[in-house]
């Protein structure tokens, strides 16, 4: 006996269709496998990631984190894979975007910024009503099977520190070679702003304000020079006086008696001043030397497990609430002082540049105290890689180098 079916139903493309009508009609058929082209005109069977967002993704640029699965052997990074990033707009239009693709085509671990410059618009694929967004290589490369943890929208880096604001540091007595210790240490690098406070003539204000304009001109990537805003001399409310900024150095030797410099040493926190022939001694008077804002943290304390992090410690614009998908890395305590002192012989030899393999390694070696010995090979033909291996004191049985440490 011929039976009827009540309901007729057809899934392609994770959407399900009711077909109960056409099914009882003679002449009238329907697909019962469809595959990717019934919904993606554009589809020629190459391989392609689909993304669906449940918010319009229209910002720009839109950051996006990819946590891919590395391959766990030593081997060279597979050649990059260059990959289309395409925005479904109206009429079920697919528009290119412009990418920054660090990621080696989503073959290891970074970050993709897309400047999206049109307008998304929500469509039904895969049986859900969401905005779009098609990523594919540009040449059909069927070996492309990138393996994701995950992507993660609106990524960003972040550094483990604490922020501090106006410090006083002390009073200074007028001697040479004064130093002032910091509340908190160690210090983030080129994040101290010192200032002092200064009775200063119309000629040395004028000075001071051209010194200001050509240091700006001549040093826009230093991090004082980039503050748009940025005054030599600042006036605060409710501080009384006019606060001279000084700058940071490594060494007063290039200095004479009248430069308003100090020296750091970021570990322990320490400020210190000139003795008036090298670096100017800063004038007596009451908590006159104040650190503006600087910045304390680094460390192996900052390597917390993924989602460690779960609130914002202080609120900002359109933030709903923030996590660390992967585990935080490169976090790494200062050498103690007789490390430093077997690695001076190979720092002043290379003045971190890499010209041998020796440079190479010695490099490799400085860059943390886990890494305990490395082994560079060069190439032997011209198109060949610089390979450097190295040993890493971690605890692991197979470490593996994090993002921080392979960039």
């Amino acid at each position: 006996e011929k039976l009827e079916p009540e309901i007729v139903l057809t899934e392609n493309n994770r959407d399900v269709l009711d077909q109960t009508q056409a099914n009882k009609i003679e002449s009238a058929s329907f697909a019962l496998f469809e595959g990717t082209a019934a919904i993606d005109e554009d589809f020629h069977g190459s391989r392609v990631l689909y993304f669906g967002f449940n918010k319009p993704y229209n910002v720009n640029p839109l950051s996006l984190y990819v946590d891919a699965d590395e391959p766990e052997a030593i081997e060279i990074l597979p050649e990059s894979i260059k990959l289309d990033f395409e925005v479904l707009t109206q009429g079920r239009k697919w528009r290119k975007v412009v990418a920054d693709d660090l990621t080696h085509g989503f073959q290891r671990r970074g970050y993709v910024k897309l400047f999206i410059d049109v307008v998304p618009q929500r469509s039904r694929l895969f049986g859900k009503e969401l905005f779009w967004l098609r990523v594919s290589p540009v040449a059909d490369d069927r070996q492309w099977s990138p393996l994701l943890k995950g992507i993660y929208i609106n990524a960003a880096e972040a550094e483990q520190a604490s922020s501090v604001k106006q410090e006083i540091l002390g009073a200074s007595t007028g001697e040479p070679k004064q130093y002032f210790v910091l509340s908190k240490s160690p210090v983030i690098s080129n994040s101290l702003v010192l200032r002092v406070r200064e009775t200063l003539s119309d000629d040395e204000r004028q000075e001071l304000e051209q010194a200001a304009k050509d240091r700006i001109n001549k040093s826009i990537h230093q991090s004082e020079a980039e503050l748009t805003d940025f005054q030599v001399i600042e006036t605060y409310p409710d501080i009384s006086g006019e606060w001279v900024f000084w700058k940071q150095i490594d060494s007063f030797v290039a200095y004479d008696g009248d430069a308003r410099v100090y020296q750091l040493d970021p570990a322990s926190g320490k400020v210190r001043f000139g003795d008036g022939k090298q670096g100017k001694i800063p004038p007596a008077g009451s908590d006159a030397i104040r650190a503006i804002s600087y910045q304390s943290g680094g460390g192996e304390v900052g390597n917390v497990d993924a989602f460690a992090i779960e609130e914002l410690k202080s609120s900002i614009e359109s933030v709903d609430r923030v996590t660390n998908p992967i585990e935080a890395t490169g976090g790494v305590d200062a050498p103690d002082v007789d490390l430093q002192l077997l690695t001076a012989p190979d720092r002043l030899r290379h003045r971190q540049q890499a010209l041998t393999p020796l440079d190479i390694e010695a490099l490799a070696v400085s860059w943390s105290a886990e890494i305990v010995r490395a082994r560079c090979i060069p190439p032997y033909e011209p198109d060949e890689p610089i390979k450097v291996f190295i040993a890493r004191r971690t605890g692991e049985r197979c470490p593996k180098a994090s993002l921080a440490e392979r960039d």
